[in-house]
């Protein structure tokens, strides 16, 4: 029986190319995962023995601990530190290697412009131009050789954010109203957004509202009163222009008073009256007429 650290048993997995038998371990496809400390176990009906440990060490190139590339926000004239950390074997005397590149050309950063620990390197990075705004590029070396990807820092202008757009009102009653925009780019750094409401034509500032996303709930308003609403994205590098939106608010309908007047009379009623009133003289002229006859 072979065991693999702490114990956990290796079993045959062909299609991981994992292979034991009574007296042998084959690994047909060694992975990083692979090493470790191996140990093998015999036992009979006389009882166990285990045999040395035996430490199986996998040599691999260097790779990026953030695989991801990163993008950085930095004003001109501000410093920012770049940490190019990798994962290796041997990891001792790594060599690290940084370039800049941008639309015009590629070159290679000064080696004491960066510093080595171990497993990293540190590159303090400060644009002074448009020119000095691209990509840096990290490559670390070990015995192995040099890593296949590098470990990328685009480093973009900071600045404030831009101004939202498309506001609309996407809920209104007459006490309360909900405004919804569309953010635009954040400037490179985390954006919030603040919106104003304004009692219209007075200016007068009614409250200041704060949300992660450029939509707000505003309640507790005065039917009959117009309002005026600024929302503006913000981040560390400053305010985006604000955006106004009109918002008018409903009037509650006013409660008149006066005297009740008779609901108009219909024409057919009127037709039906005369009909009526027809028959009714009819029947009378019969009866005059009859009594007269019975007299003679």
């Amino acid at each position: 029986m072979v065991e693999w650290n702490e114990g956990e048993r290796v079993r045959s997995q062909k299609k991981f190319g994992i292979l034991v038998s009574d007296r042998n371990l084959v690994l047909q496809t060694v992975r990083r995962s692979s090493a470790g400390n191996y140990t093998c176990t015999a036992t009979n009906s006389q009882g166990s023995t285990t045999s040395n440990s035996l430490t199986l060490d996998i040599l691999y190139l260097p790779v990026c601990k953030n695989g991801t590339p990163q993008t950085v926000a930095v004003a001109e004239g501000e410093n920012t530190r770049l940490s190019c950390q990798v994962d290796a074997r041997p990891q001792t005397s790594l060599k690290f290697t940084w370039y800049f590149n941008n639309t015009l050309d590629t070159v290679e950063v000064e080696q004491h412009r960066f510093t080595v620990l171990p497993g990293t390197s540190i590159l303090d990075y400060t644009p002074r131009s448009a020119r000095d705004y691209g990509t840096l590029s990290c490559w670390a070396t070990n015995s192995v050789g040099t890593q296949a990807d590098p470990c990328r820092f685009t480093v973009v202008e900071a600045g404030p954010p831009e101004r939202v757009t498309n506001c609309v009102l996407v809920n209104l009653t007459v006490g309360t109203l909900e405004v919804e925009c569309m953010s635009g780019s954040d400037g490179g750094k985390p954006q919030h957004f603040v919106a104003r409401v304004f009692a219209a034509p007075t200016h007068t500032l009614i409250a200041t509202l704060q949300e992660p996303t450029p939509r707000f709930h505003v309640g507790d308003l005065t039917p009959g009163q117009d309002y005026l609403i600024t929302v503006t994205a913000v981040n560390a590098k400053g305010n985006s222009e604000p955006e106004e939106i009109d918002a008018v608010r409903l009037k509650v309908a006013e409660k008149r008073m006066g005297e009740v007047s008779e609901p108009p009379v219909s024409p057919l009623v009127g037709v039906f009256l005369g009909l009526v009133g027809g028959f009714v003289l009819l029947l009378m002229a019969a009866v005059v007429l009859s009594r007269a006859r019975s007299n003679r």
